[in-house]
């Protein structure tokens, strides 16, 4: 009888049945068996029994829930084609908000990562990093922390369109889970002479109700605006259909956007 056991960084990982459902060592992941979709087995890997444990709770509360509702559609209608197009409904609503759910997480610093950082420095042409979806956060990481020190020896002045609420915040929260450190400290308030962000200059930090868009200054100032087909709402999504270089783009233009903004909020008229 073959050992089903694996040995795995000097210990014996053995296959477990957790609420019904197989979980098998992979290397040095889990592989848990969701059953069968559109004919194909539903297997996932992950990097502890622990996450996979949770997908297998997540995964029976949505069937549980589901099903309620098909219970539900199947008692109040009679007509086959009514039922037919009721759930059909629900399948597709139900994924539709598991999706936006997912898509909702990559502004979460705790589990969205950053594909692209777009920047300037002085008055440079705008620069970009990134990665494809199948390397490392690390590297853009690395490559971005690792161009400040290299393109200045003066203290880091950062200027951003809500750059305080979000841009430098979340890589400090990417920098601290993937162990990546910045040779600059990140500024998390607003020091005088360390952050412009012309969000909250414009309509001061605390008049949260009155914070203006990227694209509603630019268009105050007569400024060509970055927001097109691409914005912020969307990078998730023209990511994950391979539309990488669009997005880099785009980021380049939004820096160059903010770049004149700021100097005609500072009177700099160069």
């Amino acid at each position: 009888m073959a050992d089903t056991t694996q040995k795995y960084a000097g210990k014996k990982r053995k296959p477990q049945i957790y609420r019904g459902m197989k979980i098998r060592p992979r290397g040095g992941s889990w592989q848990a068996d969701f059953g069968t979709k559109a004919g194909k087995r539903d297997q996932k890997s992950f990097g502890s029994l622990d996450e996979a444990k949770q997908a297998i709770d997540s995964h029976l509360i949505q069937k549980v829930e589901q099903s309620r509702f098909e219970a539900a559609i199947t008692s109040k209608y009679k007509k086959p084609e009514t039922i037919a197009t009721h759930l059909e409904s629900l399948h597709g609503s139900h994924d539709g908000v598991m999706r936006e759910k997912h898509a909702r997480t990559a502004l979460d610093g705790a589990y969205g990562e950053v594909v692209v950082i777009g920047y300037a420095i002085d008055d440079e042409p705008p620069r970009a990093v990134y990665r494809g979806m199948d390397e490392p956060e690390e590297n853009v990481l690395k490559a971005f922390f690792d161009a400040i020190p290299v393109a200045t020896q003066q203290p880091v002045h950062w200027v951003g369109h809500n750059i305080l609420g979000f841009d430098l915040r979340f890589l400090q929260m990417r920098s601290w889970v993937t162990g990546i450190r910045s040779g600059h400290p990140l500024p998390l308030d607003s020091r005088p002479g360390t952050v412009y962000d012309t969000m909250t200059e414009w309509a001061g930090r605390y008049q949260r109700n009155a914070y203006p868009s990227l694209d509603k200054l630019c268009k105050a100032f007569s400024i060509p605006s970055p927001k097109g087909e691409v914005d912020g709402s969307n990078v998730y999504s023209m990511v994950e259909a391979g539309r990488l270089e669009d997005v880099v783009e785009y980021c380049k233009q939004d820096v160059i956007a903010v770049r004149e903004v700021y100097r005609r909020m500072t009177w700099d008229d160069r």
